[in-house]
């Protein structure tokens, strides 16, 4: 079953001067590695509508949700609904969902025995890999491999069935280790399942890369000098070192591109951040300070700050605080 620990931190913020306003998003969350991946998948509108939401992508994903992302790529790769695809009679009585039935018509995936699918436990790196070969297989992709994996120090974990699948995927950059390992028994979070599957879509042209990246539940330009991380677990924080920044009036732009994708219809709200981001960028010059203000929609709280020609942009949902699961470490690349 997936994994969801959470933490509960108090955090203040006191630079120069600050400024609150409130929207009421659901918490989001990603690594920077998959920021590029999940907004390809969301700008090429791949259809998997349960599994592409902003609160699952720290999740570990299950054998039921993989399907329906592979089934999603696999329509996309064709130019078809995939409601069209031809559907054999169900063998599973652990599950009705439509897209394990679409998998296992299109050959891609199998049980874990002759009536059982286990569609709710978490899907593992080789299952995923041995999914992965056959989906390519269906599409006439030689998937051979010599690589032996003798890089690894846990090769000898890896089932017989999978070895083949984890070799091509390792060979074609599809799956990489961490540390030497495979790990092939562990589980995946569904941003990993969504980055693997990206790096065969892109290199097979059935998808194109998006001109933004996903940042906790935003859209940036890819190609924005503003910097971005998760503030202790519970904040997303922007920073922008005006001293570092060629051109202002873009990065400008790039802030005001991303309030208005994430909170379309709150001009006024929008207009007021951008006004305050303007005043904490002069802060250095105002002695380090300008007057706070507060704004309220909901429950969103935006904390704009400043201080030596920098610039802090932190969102937070007060409401939700210990309810935001942990990043997971670096290791976690898939």
């Amino acid at each position: 079953m997936r994994k969801n620990k959470f933490t509960k931190i108090l955090m203040t913020c006191v630079v120069c001067g600050t400024v609150a306003l409130n929207f009421s998003p659901v918490f989001a969350a990603n690594n920077s590695w998959s920021a590029q991946a999940i907004s390809d998948f969301l700008s090429n509108k791949i259809d998997a509508p349960t599994v592409l939401k902003d609160e699952k992508y720290l999740l570990e994903i299950t054998r039921e949700e993989f399907a329906e992302l592979i089934v999603g790529i696999y329509a996309k790769s064709n130019n078809m609904d995939k409601k069209s695809i031809k559907i054999k009679e169900n063998p599973f009585k652990d599950t009705t969902n439509i897209d394990v039935q679409r998998a296992y018509s299109l050959g891609i995936i199998q049980g874990v025995g002759k009536t059982t699918f286990d569609p709710n436990s978490n899907i593992t790196r080789e299952q995923i890999a041995t999914m992965l070969t056959r989906f390519l297989n269906i599409k006439k992709i030689d998937t051979s491999s010599t690589n032996n994996l003798n890089s690894f120090t846990d090769k000898n974990d890896i089932s017989n069935w999978s070895f083949d699948s984890l070799s091509y995927c390792v060979d074609n950059q599809i799956i990489q280790g961490a540390q030497n390992q495979l790990q092939p028994k562990e589980s995946t979070t569904v941003e990993q399942a969504i980055t693997m599957l990206d790096r065969i879509a892109i290199k097979n042209n059935w998808i194109t890369k998006s001109k933004d990246i996903y940042v906790f539940g935003f859209l940036l330009p890819n190609d924005t000098q503003i910097q971005y991380e998760l503030a202790g677990n519970v904040a997303f924080e922007l920073r922008i070192d005006w001293n570092n920044v060629t051109d202002p009036e873009k990065t400008k732009k790039d802030l005001e591109y991303m309030l208005n994708k994430r909170f379309k219809g709150f001009n006024t709200q929008i207009k007021q951040v951008n006004d305050v981001v303007i005043k904490a960028k002069q802060c250095k010059e105002t002695q380090g300070t300008f007057d706070s203000e507060k704004l309220t929609v909901k429950e969103y709280e935006i904390w704009v700050s400043g201080i030596e020609n920098k610039t802090y942009i932190r969102f937070e949902d007060a409401s939700r605080l210990g309810d935001v699961p942990p990043i997971p470490s670096p290791q976690n690349h898939p």
